[in-house]
């Protein structure tokens, strides 16, 4: 199901409306009057809300057989006339969506490890997977992406925020790492030549994170200047 919330007084959030959506949503994405929505087994969705009309279904991408069918889809995220899906083991999808109605895929870019989660900075994707650190794709030509470079961490790190020229990351055992962007010879770039690393070794794990206009980093463990 997707809930729409009103939220216009904060104290007191309300469900405004809701549509029922099949094969157990997983992740979204928003554009204007649009929403993409990952689902376990139907494929990526789109979903309208707009003031004159109730919230519906507009467009549907299914993979063709045998390829996945999202059942592993991570990670979301909408730009311009292109929405880019981590489908797990797979890689990354890019879709078509000028036609909301008629999302397509563009192409699709195999990655040689698991990603876990995906965000969007000027010119690439960035995409964190489990065991290989951050891999940076070209998407300035979004039909022909290129991977860019791959910085390795040392553990996982599922959770990151881009944010202004920065991208800070909670890793579940090693703390939380601030990588400052854009990468100088993004090619040949590695984990030390670029990461600030803060551990604090009392608490189990580092789960999510949010930053706030760039002077307050908060984890679901702590609160920590970064300025």
């Amino acid at each position: 199901e997707l809930l729409k919330i009103d939220i216009s007084d904060p104290t007191q959030p309300r469900v405004a409306e809701s549509l029922d959506l099949p094969g157990r949503p997983r992740r979204i994405a928003l554009a204007g009057d649009n929403v993409f929505i990952t689902t376990q087994k139907a494929g990526l969705l789109v979903a309208r809300f707009s003031s004159d009309q109730p919230g519906r279904l507009i467009g549907s991408l299914m993979r063709p057989w045998p390829m996945s069918d999202f059942s592993q889809a991570l990670g979301i995220e909408v730009r311009g006339s292109y929405a880019y899906v981590i489908l797990d083991a797979e890689g990354l999808q890019v879709v078509d969506i000028s036609q909301p109605e008629k999302p397509k895929e563009a192409i699709f870019f195999p990655l040689p490890a698991r990603g876990l989660s995906i965000g969007l900075s000027e010119d690439f994707a960035v995409v964190s997977t489990k065991w290989n650190g951050y891999f940076f794709i070209d998407i300035s030509r979004p039909e022909r992406p290129q991977l860019a470079a791959n910085i390795y961490l040392p553990r996982g790190s599922s959770e990151f925020k881009l944010e202004e020229n920065r991208l800070y990351a909670a890793s579940q055992s090693f703390g939380i790492n601030v990588i400052p962007l854009p990468l100088k010879n993004i090619g040949a770039s590695r984990f030390s030549d670029h990461a600030l690393t803060f551990e604090k070794p009392q608490f189990p794990g580092w789960y999510d994170l949010s930053v706030g206009g760039g002077k307050k980093l908060v984890t679901v463990a702590s609160a920590l200047k970064v300025d």
